[in-house]
């Protein structure tokens, strides 16, 4: 991604003159640039030519990212269906996707790392955050076993969406630490089993219920992630 470090841009990529071309960029029009790490700069794009691409007197601008870390534990899924899901859950603020592999996920290709970092880069941008979020899968290009997940959490609020669950009301949002990190797991469409929904709880899972309808697993993780998210 960019460097963003002295007042004057004048080496964009080609995929980034493109977004350019595409948003009918104007040189003399403010342009906002990021990093993908959480960094963001606007400027005044003072020359657009075929050779040449001069973003001038960068300044710093609100990054609009989350405070703190909004980490989702989602079971492997058809990869286009977890595309929709990275494209529903960036313009939420999600910082990491932890991809988990439990007793009825699916049993899938590896993980498509290219395609699904171009899907949250361009959800990024056009949502003006300015971090891409951190994708995380076995060495295998598949799911974490959920055992090897756990013990590597940060501290933090923790919910598993659960139709047996308590419902998101404001007193339960309410009685939520909002100086910590939110961690959320969603189980695959065919459920978990009672005892990977039994290792949650003893790692201080919270159940929570979406709702009477059954709700897709990317539909899910973004309708959790969404009602526990206190973005204004």
């Amino acid at each position: 991604m960019l460097a963003l470090d002295d007042a004057v841009c004048n080496d964009l990529p080609d995929s980034e003159r493109k977004h350019l071309r595409a948003l009918h960029v104007e040189v003399g029009e403010t342009t906002r640039l990021v990093d993908g790490k959480g960094n963001a700069r606007v400027g005044i794009l003072s020359l657009f030519d075929k050779d040449n691409c001069i973003i001038s007197e960068l300044l710093e601008t609100p990054t609009n990212e989350p405070l703190q870390e909004r980490i989702l534990l989602i079971s492997q899924i058809d990869p286009t269906h977890l595309e929709t899901a990275v494209g529903l859950l960036v313009p939420l603020g999600v910082t990491q996707i932890v991809i988990l592999h439990t007793q009825y996920s699916q049993l899938l290709p590896r993980f498509r790392v290219q395609r699904h970092t171009g899907i949250a880069i361009a959800a990024m941008k056009q949502c003006n955050r300015s971090r891409i979020p951190k994708f995380d899968f076995a060495e295998d290009g598949r799911g974490w076993k959920l055992v090897e997940v756990l013990d590597n959490l940060p501290s933090s609020e923790r919910f598993l969406a659960d139709s047996a669950g308590e419902p998101v009301t404001p007193k339960l949002l309410s009685e939520l630490n909002r100086d910590t990190n939110l961690v959320i797991a969603v189980g695959p469409e065919g459920g978990l089993t009672d005892q990977e929904r039994v290792l949650l709880l003893s790692y201080e899972f919270r159940p929570i219920s979406l709702g009477a309808r059954i709700l897709r697993t990317e539909l899910a993780s973004a309708t959790a992630l969404a009602k526990l998210s206190d973005d204004k």
